[in-house]
């Protein structure tokens, strides 16, 4: 029944909290609504979000494609599943022979909250590596792009997140932020 269990830490205001992602049988994540899921999947399917996602962990990488591989139920650090929570796998390929797994840790309304890389081929560009050492160059830049579109606690977050160069803290802002204003 079980597949592989990844551990992450997801960012949390009141702290870090350790979940894990499990593969379980569809039956495991009835308690999940359906529109949750769409919301999710419909956003995380356009091609400009993959290519998006990709230039966060593979920054300068060519992207060829992504597509969606699993769904899967988030469970707490003892194992127990959280019933509120999903994570949806896709398979981003890139470069010539780059293949990147990742799991999008979601709430029950489809909002994505986590952002796990959780299989790489990767010798030489590690996930969000590249994308960490440009933030400072760039990151000005993505505030601006964002224009109004940004509340002032949103704006406060993302300077803050430039200032330590934290690529995939950006990239679950930016994931967020691209689901309400879509």
């Amino acid at each position: 029944m079980f597949a592989r269990t990844i551990v992450s830490r997801p960012f949390s205001t009141t702290g870090v909290l350790l979940m894990a992602i499990t593969l379980l049988a569809p039956s495991a994540l009835a308690d999940i609504p359906q529109r949750a899921i769409d919301r999710a999947s419909t956003y995380l399917d356009k091609q400009n979000v993959g290519k998006d996602v990709l230039s966060f962990v593979h920054f300068g990488a060519d992207y060829k494609g992504h597509a969606f591989v699993n769904r899967c139920t988030v469970v707490d650090q003892n194992g127990k599943p959280q019933a509120d929570k999903f994570a949806l796998i896709y398979r981003f390929t890139w470069e010539n022979d780059g293949v990147t797994d990742v799991a999008f840790l979601c709430n029950d309304a489809g909002a994505i909250y986590y952002v796990k890389v959780v299989k790489t081929n990767a010798v030489l560009q590690q996930p969000f590596s590249v994308a960490d050492m440009t933030i400072h160059a760039l990151g000005d830049a993505l505030i601006k792009a964002m224009g109004d579109n940004l509340k002032e606690q949103d704006r406060a977050e993302l300077k803050r997140l430039i200032d330590s160069s934290d690529s995939r803290g950006l990239l679950m802002a930016y994931l967020r932020l691209g689901q309400i204003v879509q």
